[in-house]
This record gives structure tokens, C-alpha cells and sequence, in this order.
């Protein structure tokens, strides 16, 4: 006896108001928050409806939580990361990684880790207050990525680090 069954995606379309273009998202509990051409959204409901939780007119690449932090990469005014300890109403510049165009966040048990575009790979120990330079630099990084304590980063090769950014090795 032979029984097939066909199973398809259900996607529902969900608005994100006037982000125009959605980046990245991430979730954390119950919520998603999704990076977008106009500022940090989130959403407790599926996404219906998102509110716009800060950074507005800013083009936001990623954004992750750490602790009670949610955390931002931006571009444009005042590129680098902005952080919230208010669920967005408040975001402040972080140490170590102005102007710096950040295009990605990935984390492990012990650090975040950003990729820039150009400016290489940086942590942060303290949930993305200040930030740390592990190298890299030079390179256009559009992804990063956490598999248990390994990091890999994506720009004219895949790069991976076990040992947190300390060294990095091509995956050619």
C-alpha cells in the first residue's frame, strides 16, 4: 500500500507599514523583529501588525537581541551599531565600530559578532556596547554566521574562525 501526500507552504503577506523594504529578520521568544529600509520593526502577532520601534529614516541591515538589548546595524546618518534597552524607544552609538558599515550580526555563547563592508569583523563581550576589531579588514562582508563556536563570514571567500575571532581561516 503506497499513500502520497503533497504537503505546500502556507504564506501569508504581512505589511510592515512605510519600511518599504525588509532586510533581515530575527526572532527572540515570541517576538520578530525585522530590519528594514526605515528603521527596526517588531512584531508579537505574526506580523500582523508590525510597529516601527525606532530608527526611523535609517536604513537598518540586521538587527539582533543580546541580553535585554535589541541591537541594530545601520548605513547612512550615523552608520554603525545603535543599541536599545527600552524596546526601542531610546537607541544609543556604540563604542569600537562607528562609522563603520555593518551588514550582519551572528552570535555564540560568549560573543556577537558584525561583518562590515570593509571594515572586517568585529565582537563585542558586553552585548554590544563596545566592540572589538578580530580582523578581516579590507574584505566587502555582506554575512556571518554561528554554528555552536565556529563563525563563518561570507565576502570573496567564506571565512571561518573556532577560537572567536582570534584567528581566520578561507574555506575556499
Amino acid at each position: 500500500l503506497l499513500f502520497l501526500v503533497i504537503v505546500s507552504a502556507q504564506w501569508t503577506q504581512t505589511q510592515l507599514g512605510d519600511a518599504q523594504i525588509g532586510y533581515n529578520i530575527y526572532s527572540s521568544g515570541t517576538e520578530v523583529f525585522a530590519a528594514t529600509l526605515n528603521g527596526v520593526y517588531s512584531t508579537t502577532d505574526l506580523g500582523n501588525p508590525w510597529f516601527n520601534i525606532g530608527l526611523q529614516n535609517q536604513l537598518v541591515f540586521d538587527v539582533i537581541t543580546s541580553g535585554q538589548f535589541i541591537i541594530a546595524a545601520t548605513e547612512g546618518t550615523g552608520p554603525g551599531v545603535f543599541r536599545s534597552s527600552d524596546h526601542g524607544n531610546n537607541w544609543l552609538n556604540t563604542a569600537g565600530i562607528a562609522n563603520q558599515s555593518v551588514r550582519a550580526f551572528a552570535k555564540n555563547s560568549s560573543y556577537v559578532f558584525a561583518c562590515t563592508w570593509g571594515g572586517g569583523i568585529f565582537r563585542s563581550s558586553d552585548d554590544g556596547a563596545n566592540w572589538q576589531s578580530v580582523g578581516l579588514t579590507n574584505k566587502g562582508f555582506r554575512s556571518i554566521y554561528a554554528a555552536g563556536e565556529t563563525i563563518f563570514c561570507g565576502a570573496d571567500k567564506i571565512y571561518s574562525s573556532t577560537d572567536n575571532g582570534n584567528t581566520w581561516s578561507d574555506r575556499q
